[in-house]
């Protein structure tokens, strides 16, 4: 049945790519076989879509709001994977500890357009104590590969050899840093009472970057100062003192989610 439909090579392209159709919504317009339309696209050279594109999951760009919130997920706790294969794509992963609940379901209903799986548990041994952390991660999608690019200083499907800070800020970070993004940033990362910000897993060039771009884009001074820990080697950290310090509260206050308002508790 499948080579003898009377579907035009033309009328094909216009219902699976112009009006994305699925195989089985086109079959059943016509009232034929799945096997036949997918003979038809074989036939006619019509390349087939990904599981991931069929199914309209992935969109093909950011909102102004996803990619703020990737951006600050990214220079704080979030995590862009490697890609598993030359050709394969990246995906974003974010965790938190419970008591961050709430605050991962926020991103997550922030960002469900490109997730396909629920929150979900982990649980980790450290110094012989069990620590349950809650999850996500998106689908592959050639946007999250551009992030990747972005922030990482490998694309490689292998590990990093021998690097200690595999993340890198970018050149045009100046561009996109807005109020948005620092608030997530700090939501991650950001130390109580908003006195420092743990950037110890980039570079030091990469926190008087991040230094730099906070002054010009918020006037904020922060310090680049060796993290204060017994076994940190060679990491830095942004830390804000006095009027700084006063300047990054006032200016988060209106933006932070009620839950993280103990990180902006100043006692003078």
């Amino acid at each position: 049945m499948g080579f003898r439909l009377k579907i035009s090579k033309e009328e094909l392209i216009k219902l699976y790519i112009g009006r994305k159709l699925s195989i089985r919504q086109i079959a059943k317009l016509k009232s034929c076989s799945f096997s036949g339309i997918k003979g038809l696209l074989r036939k006619n050279q019509i390349p087939r879509r990904n599981k991931c594109e069929s199914l309209n999951l992935c969109p093909n760009s950011f909102t102004q709001e996803e990619i703020d919130i990737l951006h600050g997920s990214i220079l704080g706790d979030g995590h862009i994977t490697r890609k598993r294969g030359p050709n394969g794509e990246c995906q974003f992963y974010s965790g938190h500890g419970l008591k961050q609940k709430e605050y991962l379901r926020w991103k997550y209903d922030k960002l469900h357009r490109f997730i396909g799986c629920k929150i979900y548990s982990l649980f980790h041994k450290i110094n012989e104590k069990t620590h349950e952390t809650v999850n996500f991660i998106t689908r592959k999608s050639p946007l999250f590969t551009d992030l990747r690019k972005k922030f990482y200083k490998t694309m490689a499907y292998q590990e990093l050899s021998n690097e200690q800070f595999g993340r890198q800020i970018p050149d045009d970070i100046t561009e996109w840093m807005n109020l948005n993004v620092l608030t997530v940033w700090f939501m991650d990362d950001g130390c109580k009472p908003a006195n420092a910000i743990c950037t110890e897993s980039f570079s030091k060039e990469d926190n008087i970057k991040l230094a730099e771009v906070l002054k010009l884009n918020f006037d904020i001074a922060p310090i680049v100062g060796p993290k204060r820990h017994k076994n940190a080697i060679n990491q830095f950290m942004l830390y804000f003192k006095g009027q700084e310090r006063l300047k990054l509260i006032e200016i988060l206050r209106p933006q932070i989610l009620s839950m993280f308002d103990y990180k902006l508790t100043y006692k003078s």
